[in-house]
């Protein structure tokens, strides 16, 4: 199995990052990619415990990815490509 793990950052989507997330896929690879969320837990704080836990960052992440590939989730791109400015408005 090759990974392929990325820590990328943008306040705007950037094509080249996306290509080459695409092409990875493509060729049979895992993509993993790290984001760190620096700001108030606020409106996100989904169980109200003042923290964001790992299930409400992976929900997070999922409601604000860039849909590719079909609408929707599916097998080739999962909920899309994360979209980190979007996830941290």
């Amino acid at each position: 199995m090759q990974v392929i793990n990325l820590s990328l950052g943008s306040p705007t989507p950037v094509q080249s990052f996306r290509d080459a997330i695409i092409r990875a896929n493509n060729a049979g690879a895992t993509v993993v990619a790290a984001l760190v969320i620096s700001r108030p837990v606020g409106g996100s704080d989904d169980n109200g415990n003042g923290r964001w836990d790992a299930a409400e960052v992976k929900n997070k992440l999922k409601s604000s990815a860039s849909d590719l590939g079909q609408p929707g989730p599916d097998a080739n791109f999962g909920a899309g490509l994360v979209n980190a400015a979007r996830a941290v408005q």
